[in-house]
C-alpha cells in the first residue's frame, strides 16, 4: 500500500503541471481549429462538385428535351407522308373499283343487249343446244366480271385494314 501514495506538493497544484494542462489546452483547441477548417474546406469543396453536377445534369435535360422536340417533330412529318400515301392509295384503289365496275356494267349491258335482240338464236331442233353453250359462255363472262368486283372489293378492304385511321 505504500506503493500507492499521494504526493502532496506546495504549493498545488505547481506552476509545472498548470503549465503542461494549459498547453495541452492549446493543443486540443489547435486540432479542433483545424478539424473545423477542414470541416469547412470539405463542405466547400462539396458545394463545389454538387453545383457543377448540377449544371451537368441540366445541361443533359436540356439536350434531352432538344431531342424529344426533334423526334416529336420527326414523327409527325412521318405521320402526315402515310397519311398521303393513304390517301394517294385509297384514290388509286376508288379509281380501280370504278373501273371494274364500269367493264361488270358493260358486260350486263351487252349481255342484255344480246337477249333482247335474241341473237345467236336459230329455230329447230338444235336451238336448245345452242342456248345452252350461249348459256354456258354468258355464264362464265359474267362469273369473270363478279371475280373481277370481289377481288376489287377485297382490295378495297385490305387497303382500308392497312392504311386505314388507326384509333
Amino acid at each position: 500500500m505504500d506503493e500507492h501514495k499521494i504526493v502532496v506538493t506546495n504549493p498545488d497544484p505547481t506552476e509545472a503541471v498548470k503549465e503542461a494542462v494549459r498547453l495541452a489546452v492549446e493543443t486540443i483547441n489547435e486540432k479542433f481549429k483545424s478539424g473545423a477548417q477542414a470541416v469547412v474546406l470539405a463542405h466547400s469543396e462539396l458545394q463545389n462538385q454538387l453545383s457543377a453536377m448540377s449544371a451537368r445534369i441540366n445541361d443533359k435535360f436540356a439536350g434531352n428535351k432538344e431531342l424529344v422536340d426533334q423526334l416529336g417533330k420527326a414523327n409527325a412529318v412521318a405521320l402526315n407522308a402515310a397519311l398521303e400515301t393513304q390517301k394517294d392509295l385509297l384514290k388509286q384503289l376508288q379509281i380501280s373499283f370504278d373501273t371494274s365496275i364500269k367493264v361488270v356494267n358493260e358486260k350486263i349491258d351487252r349481255l342484255t343487249s344480246r337477249i333482247d335482240m335474241g341473237e345467236g338464236r336459230t329455230g329447230g331442233a338444235d336451238t336448245n343446244r345452242r342456248d345452252e353453250r350461249q348459256h354456258l359462255v354468258d355464264n362464265r363472262n359474267y362469273q369473270a366480271a363478279l371475280i373481277s368486283l370481289g377481288v376489287t372489293v377485297i382490295g378495297l378492304i385490305i387497303g382500308w385494314a392497312l392504311y386505314g385511321p388507326k384509333k
